[in-house]
C-alpha cells in the first residue's frame, strides 16, 4: 500500500490486517518501486495524488521493473472525483479506481474478489451519535464496525489539525495555493475516515474554489472551511 499520508496508511493497515491481509505500507513512489525491486505482492493500493511521483507514474515505473506485477493488480485510491482524473487513470490502462473516503467493507470487497480473502463482520454498529461535525455512525460504518480504529483516526486527525492549521492559514495568507490544495487534499480522506464528512465536504469546497481562483467565492469558503475545522478539532476529542 503506498500513499503519502499516515493517517491514511494507519487505516488501511489496521483495518484491511482484519481480513487476513498482510499489509505492507510505504509513503512514496520511490520507496515503493524499491520494495517491487525486492519481491513480488499479490495487490499494490496506490494513492494517486503524491509529491515527486504521482500513483500513475508509480505503477507504470513499477511495472517496466518486469516483475509479476501488471495493471490488473493494481487499485487505486484517490480523493480526487474530478472525471479526467479517472479517465488519465484508465487511459493509461489501470480500470480500477475508488475514491476517498472509502469504508473498509467495499475494499475487503475487492480484496475477497482477487484475493479470496475472509471478509467477516466485526463489532455491532452503534447507534448514530447525531454530532453533525464528527458522524460516529459514519465513522464505525467506513472503519467496517472497529471502534478502536475509529478512536485511533479521530485523536490522529485532531492532532493533525492542531499541528497544521496554522500552516494552513499561512499558506492561504502567502498565496501558496498548490500547497494548500495538496494539504487539503490528504484532509479529504482523513477527515472520511473519522466521520467528520462535514470538514471533508469543506476541504472539497475551498479546494474547488482555488482552482476557479473567484476572490468572492475564496474569501466565502474560506470562512466556511476555518469555522468547520476549528469546530470538528474539538468535536474529535469528545
Amino acid at each position: 500500500m503506498v500513499d503519502d499520508h499516515p493517517i491514511n496508511r494507519e487505516f488501511l493497515r489496521a483495518g484491511l490486517g482484519t481480513f487476513g491481509a498482510r499489509i505492507e505500507a510505504v509513503a512514496s513512489g520511490a520507496e515503493a518501486i524499491d520494495r517491487c525491486r525486492e519481491r513480488e505482492y499479490d495487490l499494490i493500493l496506490m494513492d494517486l495524488h503524491m509529491p515527486i511521483m504521482d500513483g500513475l507514474e508509480t505503477a507504470i515505473a513499477i511495472q517496466a521493473l518486469g516483475t509479476r506485477q501488471s495493471e490488473y493488480e493494481f487499485v487505486f485510491l484517490t480523493a480526487d472525483t474530478r472525471a479526467e482524473e479517472h479517465d488519465r487513470v484508465r487511459k493509461a490502462g489501470f480500470l480500477r479506481i475508488l475514491n476517498k473516503p472509502i469504508e473498509l467493507d467495499e475494499l475487503g470487497r475487492e480484496l475477497v474478489r482477487y484475493l479470496g480473502l475472509d471478509s467477516k463482520p466485526h463489532a455491532i454498529r452503534q447507534q448514530r451519535a447525531g454530532n453533525p461535525l464528527v458522524d460516529q455512525a459514519a465513522a464505525l460504518e467506513t472503519c467496517n464496525d472497529q471502534i478502536e480504529l475509529v478512536t485511533r483516526m479521530k485523536l490522529r486527525l485532531a492532532d493533525e489539525l492542531d499541528e497544521r492549521l496554522g500552516d494552513v492559514e499561512q499558506l492561504m495568507i502567502e498565496g501558496r495555493h498548490t500547497t494548500l490544495r495538496a494539504l487539503l487534499h490528504q484532509w479529504i480522506g482523513a477527515a472520511g475516515f473519522a466521520g467528520a464528512r462535514n470538514l471533508a465536504l469543506r476541504c472539497q469546497s475551498l479546494m474547488a474554489a482555488l482552482e476557479a481562483d473567484s476572490p468572492d467565492r475564496l474569501a466565502e469558503d474560506w470562512v466556511d472551511f476555518m469555522r468547520s475545522a476549528q469546530a470538528t478539532r474539538a468535536a474529535l476529542r469528545q
